[in-house]
């Protein structure tokens, strides 16, 4: 499979924050998608981006997350991120966001807060990000994500072709899903001004903690409670760091009104690649209502 790289135009923000953006070809209805980039960066989307822009028929806008504004030291680092997402979101009115690893529970705490809510929203698609977990589920939940992250070699931490190159071969369960030259033009594309490197390595790990700390009690389960647009929740069957046991923490006695969850066949914590047909048509389905 050699399928051809569909290249992102990029854009800037108010707040100068690059962009990328892929348009769907002929008449673009109103309203775009955001996608909240994680460990990767907004350029990871280059196998589902087009894809989603093509199923909705509307512009798919990155919002890369890492370069917000935001102080990694804080102790309320998610109301930062959702606050500062906020913001860049209404710069741009989309109508459906989705949410990628540790960005799901950032756009679900920005959709919780009625002072900082886009009022344009109607639909959230949250794809590989942390479910609930239930307490007596800690040390299975622990001994399934145990070792899971990659231990990144010396000399690797900053080669960003080598560090990606891991990422990939770590996460992508179907090898196929994305083609040698998409794969190339992710190895090969810078993900972030490399002066900030160094900051956006410490806001993904304290991001992370956060919405990990969330995962346990109540606190995802409440803001997910507290959107008030539809969600849908797409799972890895092959995703060490959200298992699917936790898919059953949402259903039955545990449903939550409005959130609807499945779990995709042979797909890893890179949902966005090994099944981005998936996410475009579960996007869609958001768009058409």
């Amino acid at each position: 499979m050699n399928r051809p790289v569909h290249i992102p135009q990029s854009i800037q923000s108010t707040s100068d924050i690059p962009l990328l953006s892929w348009e769907p070809d002929g008449d673009r209805e109103p309203g775009s998608v955001m996608v909240a980039s994680g460990i990767l960066g907004p350029r990871s989307w280059i196998v589902a981006g087009p894809q989603i822009a093509t199923a909705t028929e509307r512009a798919c806008l990155t919002i890369p997350l890492p370069l917000l504004p935001i102080d990694p030291a804080s102790e309320d680092v998610i109301a930062q991120c959702a606050a500062a997402t906020s913001s860049f979101v209404q710069e741009f009115d989309p109508r459906i966001l989705v949410g990628h690893a540790f960005a799901g529970p950032l756009l679900l705490a920005m959709m919780a807060d009625d002072a900082i809510r886009p009022p344009g929203v109607t639909g959230l698609v949250l794809i590989n990000s942390m479910l609930p977990v239930k307490m007596r589920q800690v040390p299975k939940f622990a001994g399934a994500v145990k070792g899971a992250m990659p231990e990144v070699p010396q000399g690797v931490e900053d080669d960003q072709r080598a560090r990606v190159e891991l990422f990939l071969d770590t996460f992508v369960v179907r090898p196929d899903a994305i083609s040698p030259d998409e794969r190339e033009f992710l190895l090969d594309t810078p993900p972030n001004p490399p002066a900030d490197a160094d900051r956006i390595r410490e806001l993904q790990k304290a991001v992370g903690a956060a919405t990990t700390r969330l995962a346990f009690g109540k606190g995802i389960s409440d803001l997910l409670k507290a959107c008030p647009v539809p969600i849908t929740i797409l799972m890895g069957d092959s995703d060490p760091l959200v298992p699917t046991f936790l898919a059953d923490n949402l259903s039955g006695r545990g449903a939550i009104s409005g959130v609807t969850v499945e779990v995709l066949k042979d797909c890893g914590q890179f949902g966005h690649i090994d099944a981005a047909s998936d996410l475009a048509h579960a996007t869609a389905d958001l768009v058409n209502g």
